[in-house]
């Protein structure tokens, strides 16, 4: 079992450790939300709409973050395969997990997915909570943008699920804000078959 674990965080998660993931970054919105879990489903359905799709011919930024084990990933280039990083703040958690299935079923080991959580300056006391929460959830590592900085790296966009496809020499390929729609999705598709081994 440990080694189908290690497996799975060498290659990137698996589709149901990535919907875990995703979906457990709605805990960010429980701790750190000042209002109810109502006021946030309001929130959630009157965002505007996704921004639209766009190409970047830029290179992706390395970075480290602390996942809620404390242990620390660093995500460099180049890479042996294309990645796909998931980023999702709390109001966009579940919107996020709607890119994993499709992605996952289509590529499996062939892309690896990261998946990450963007808060804006979030307190230290609240860190802590968010960590033990976390690691009751899921084992899969959630990596943990307290401040926002590597948002800012990639040019995250608050409110909606951010996805970005990098080349495995680290140039970014295609970057997607906003739900999973299967036009979306069919762009993303295409973004990734040109970068696959086939």
């Amino acid at each position: 079992m440990l080694a189908g674990i290690r497996k799975v965080v060498h290659y990137g998660f698996d589709k149901m450790g990535l919907s875990i993931l995703l979906a457990a970054l709605g805990i960010l919105s429980a701790v750190q939300a000042k209002d109810s879990a109502v006021a946030v489903t309001r929130q959630e359905a009157v965002d505007p709409q996704p921004q639209e799709e766009q190409r970047h011919p830029r290179k992706a930024q390395e970075f480290k973050l602390e996942d809620q084990f404390r242990k620390i990933h660093h995500v460099t280039f180049p890479r042996t395969k294309p990645t796909v990083l998931i980023f999702a703040d709390r109001r966009s958690a579940r919107r996020a997990e709607k890119w994993v299935s499709p992605l996952y079923d289509r590529y499996k080991e062939r892309i690896i997915i990261e998946g990450g959580g963007v808060g804006k300056s979030v307190p230290r006391w609240e860190r802590s909570v968010i960590r033990f929460l976390l690691r009751k959830i899921t084992p899969y590592p959630i990596l943990l943008d307290w401040k926002g900085d590597v948002g800012r790296l990639y040019e995250f966009r608050y409110k909606h699920a951010n996805v970005y496809i990098i080349e495995p020499g680290g140039a970014i390929a295609l970057q997607i804000v906003g739900k999973a729609t299967p036009e979306r999705i069919e762009q993303a598709f295409t973004a990734l078959d040109a970068l696959v081994d086939t």
